[in-house]
């Protein structure tokens, strides 16, 4: 059970109403989070929706592990609330995952489908962009490819997922698929390398070879990288931790959003990209 739907009007509430609901057992042993880098703040949400809310009875190093961990899931960008337990006993464990089963199920566990990008709007391959170590590169050439758009980074529990992502680079590249890499320093500075240590590394450690690109800012607001605020537009998503992955399809306007969590190597991933390939 990765997280419950909360209707919109029980966001409005104060969040120990929500005991109200049963979707958060009265334990002060619990943490409660709600992912604020999945609601821009031009979408129609609640204010509750906007925020991160730790329980006050965590220590400041279980407020870090909570923070690195980013386990935060999309189920639904209008209405999502994620409860995540720690030092539950059996039988809290048991009420709270019945709790969050049933909610689930009454409320209907669908995502609702971003709109489409209007039939004039260039897409992704139109954007020009610049190399890791700060040369031009244009997406043009990506044109009629299947993308796995990544924000990476070099000191995350996440990062030996390169290894799954140089995989599927070199075994589907010839079908027409490629990995694009953006390393990002946004969560916990956990990419503060120059270009060369970057470039440096993912040779040295992991033998990379798709494209790595200039460090990006992929959350939204000033400063915010082009294809991010391009990815944002086709699916209504921002990375909310490193390694969230945009699978982009042939024609650049079309792409579906897989968090931090789904490996490269989850079936769920290659079914997609298998898909968008047979396109």
């Amino acid at each position: 059970v990765q997280g419950a739907k909360i209707p919109a009007h029980v966001l409005d509430k104060p969040l120990h109403s929500l005991v109200d609901h049963r979707v958060v057992p009265p334990q002060e042993d619990h943490v409660c989070l709600i992912n604020h880098s999945s609601y821009p703040s031009s979408r129609n949400t609640t204010s509750a929706t906007r925020g991160r809310i730790v329980s006050p009875q965590v220590s400041s190093d279980n407020r870090q592990a909570v923070g690195s961990d980013a386990a935060v899931s999309r189920i639904n960008p209008l209405c999502s609330l994620e409860v995540l337990p720690f030092s539950l006993g059996t039988q809290h464990m048991t009420r709270w995952i019945l709790a969050s089963l049933a909610l689930g199920l009454s409320l209907g566990c669908q995502d609702i489908p971003h709109p489409p990008l209007p039939s004039d709007h260039p897409g992704l391959y139109h954007l020009t962009t610049k190399t890791l170590e700060g040369d031009h590169a244009g997406f043009k050439e990506y044109q009629g490819q299947v993308t796995l758009v990544v924000n990476v980074a070099s000191r995350c529990g996440f990062t030996p997922q390169y290894e799954g992502l140089q995989s599927l680079h070199e075994e589907l590249k010839s079908q027409g698929f490629s990995v694009l890499g953006f390393p990002s320093n946004e969560f916990w500075s956990q990419e503060p390398g120059t270009p060369s240590e970057i470039r440096s590394f993912c040779t040295n450690e992991y033998g990379i070879t798709f494209p790595l690109f200039e460090k990006s800012v992929t959350k939204e607001g000033e400063g915010q990288s082009p294809v991010y605020a391009t990815l944002l537009e086709m699916t209504g998503e921002t990375p909310g931790w490193n390694f969230c992955k945009f699978l982009v399809g042939r024609d650049g306007k079309t792409a579906i959003f897989f968090s931090s969590r789904v490996r490269p190597d989850s079936e769920e991933l290659r079914g997609a990209i298998e898909a968008a390939l047979a396109q």
